[in-house]
């Protein structure tokens, strides 16, 4: 039997490099690939779970709700009729109607239906969402008032409707405030028409036996102590909620508050919680992007595993196409030169 004969071998890892690098195009389109994916899984995982996860500081988005709170009183105040007049200038028409229901004629002393004057005193209160009724008074208000829109006209007008003795008529009053130079003549005929007009429109509902006519009509120096306290007491709703907004703030540090201020800016001062919080959001979601140093970091081992994944993948697929029986059959595979066997 013939004696295997074994060789050892000197393998020249410098002359191996040196193979490797023959491959260099190979080895940058790898490194480069890698490069690009790695930040890009890395950016598209935290995206993800930001969008699940995402929190805003409660402290801040508690500061921005009062705010929210605080800029919807203010506004509400400055558009209120009564804030932009002078009342010292100002008088107050008041009109009186009587609504009666059916008559019970065999009673002693001719009572009425009180089931029907209910009903009679939901349908007055609801003149003022009448829309013919609404639109009559405010087009006749507006030749008194030309200079202020018609979602404040309306708070000119105050209608109250009761029926306080069992079985008696029910009191419709109206109260409209205008310029004291004007004559509250027209203002009263158009009122006592508007509301004639909307007894024909429920007549048919109520009966023609329920019947509504006119008492009196007076006009008098608006009441301004009533109204200046009235005043105050919208003034102080406001000012309580810039309290309750800059406490809020206060305690908050420098960084919060900057974060606060920023969305006020951007935000528009919005009476609306819900816009600040969706800012605050997005604002969370943008600190967990990568930055430009994490990009240049990834970017950078990306590279190396790239071309380190290359130099592996070409050394297993050398390998693993070959096999390799002799010496001269790894010279021939890797590129390690034979220097000869001892």
């Amino acid at each position: 039997m013939k004696r295997s004969q074994f060789k050892e071998r000197e393998l020249d890892v410098i002359y191996l490099f040196w193979k490797l690098l023959e491959q260099w195009k190979g080895l940058l389109i790898a490194g480069l690939i890698v490069a690009m994916l790695l930040p890009s899984l890395i950016f598209v995982r935290t995206r993800a779970g930001s969008k699940e996860n995402v929190e805003v500081d409660p402290d801040v988005l508690n500061a921005l709700s009062l705010y929210a709170d605080f800029m919807d009183k203010r506004e509400r105040f400055n558009s209120n009729f009564f804030n932009k007049i002078d009342l010292d200038n100002c008088q107050t028409v008041t009109c009186l109607f009587e609504y009666n229901a059916k008559i019970y004629e065999d009673t002693p002393n001719k009572i009425q239906d009180e089931t029907t004057l209910g009903l009679l005193n939901g349908l007055y209160n609801l003149m003022l969402s009448d829309e013919t009724f609404r639109t009559e008074m405010i087009d006749e208000i507006k030749n008194y008032w030309p200079k202020i829109d018609g979602s404040n006209l309306q708070n000119t007008m105050t209608i109250t409707v009761v029926h306080t003795t069992a079985y008696g008529p029910g009191m419709i009053t109206i109260n409209n405030v205008i310029p004291k130079d004007k004559d509250p003549k027209e203002l009263q005929d158009a009122i006592t028409k508007s509301v004639y007009g909307y007894h024909e429109r429920i007549a048919d509902s109520i009966g023609k036996e329920n019947t509504i006519r006119f008492v009196s009509c007076a006009y008098k120096q608006t009441d301004y102590a009533t109204e200046l306290k009235a005043r105050n007491s919208r003034y102080d709703i406001v000012s309580s909620g810039n309290s309750q907004y800059k406490n809020a703030y206060n305690v908050l540090d420098k960084d919060s508050q900057n974060v606060v201020d920023k969305a006020k800016e951007k935000c528009g001062n919005s009476t609306d919680v819900s816009v600040y919080e969706e800012y605050l959001r997005k604002q969370a979601s943008k600190s967990d992007r990568i930055t430009k140093s994490q990009l240049i970091k990834y970017g950078g081992l990306g590279f190396i595993g790239g071309v380190l994944l290359y130099i592996f993948i070409y050394l297993v697929l050398v390998i693993a196409k070959s096999c390799v029986r002799s010496d001269d059959e790894l010279e021939a595979a890797t590129g390690i030169r034979n220097f000869g066997g001892i």
